[in-house]
């Protein structure tokens, strides 16, 4: 755990050069800007992480996946987009996705302002009718 600054079970800094970030057990929340301008390709966050700061992946520009353990009782992952469990709100769509057309699931209601922000690939963004915020 040498890559991570962890203070009362808060992800503060991640300082690594893994390509796959595995989530320490200890760590429950992800605060702004923990990963930010960090190399990785992906993410994983286990099943106790129950806070996550939107804007945590922020200017990481080499994010392609996150993947959330699917007995966390707080987020999930869909095809590699973080979203909140309820599917309602939109957290982050990875930086480096290569995808060029992204479809925006029917029942989010909100995205939060940092989810799309400086992906290079994504040209055509489809939103849903669900959308509020």
């Amino acid at each position: 755990m040498k890559d991570f600054i962890i203070e009362d079970n808060t992800l503060i800094e991640y300082d690594g050069d893994e390509d796959v970030v595995i989530i320490p057990k200890n760590v429950t929340k992800i605060r702004f800007n923990s990963f930010y301008d960090a190399y990785f390709i992906k993410i994983i966050i286990h099943k106790d992480v129950n806070e996550i700061d939107y804007g945590a992946f922020e200017d990481s520009h080499s994010l392609e996946e996150i993947i959330v353990d699917e007995d966390n009782k707080h987020y999930k992952s869909v095809d590699g987009v973080l979203y909140t469990k309820d599917g309602k709100k939109l957290i982050t769509y990875p930086f480096n996705k290569p995808d060029t057309e992204f479809t925006v699931p029917e029942g989010v209601e909100e995205i939060c302002q940092t989810a799309f922000r400086d992906n290079e690939y994504l040209s055509d963004l489809i939103l849903p009718n669900s959308l509020k915020k």
